[in-house]
């Protein structure tokens, strides 16, 4: 059995920041904003976003969680692979 464990956070009236990793760097970062009355920030729930600047102990927060949890790819996800992975090294199943 598998059992996942998360500190729970006060909800923060709607706003949270987003940071993108690619291979063990923040790319792109972003500040969202729920709709009013809301506590969700989703965007596709009509609220909204803005770029902003992560300053080195978020920066370092971000990879270490994205580390943490295995993940070298969090977003941008073509350019990383289109970088990284080998030409014809993939195979296609089914009918193409």
């Amino acid at each position: 059995m598998n059992i996942l464990l998360q500190k729970f956070i006060k909800e923060p009236g709607g706003t949270d920041i987003r940071a993108i990793v690619v291979g063990g760097k923040v790319i792109a970062a972003m500040k969202r904003t729920g709709a009013e009355r809301d506590f969700r920030s989703n965007l596709h729930r009509g609220g909204s976003a803005q770029v902003i600047k992560l300053s080195p102990e978020e920066r370092a927060t971000a990879v270490r969680a994205a580390k943490s949890m295995g993940l070298d790819v969090a977003g941008k996800i073509i350019e990383y692979l289109e970088k990284n992975v080998p030409t014809g090294s993939t195979k296609t199943k089914g009918k193409g």
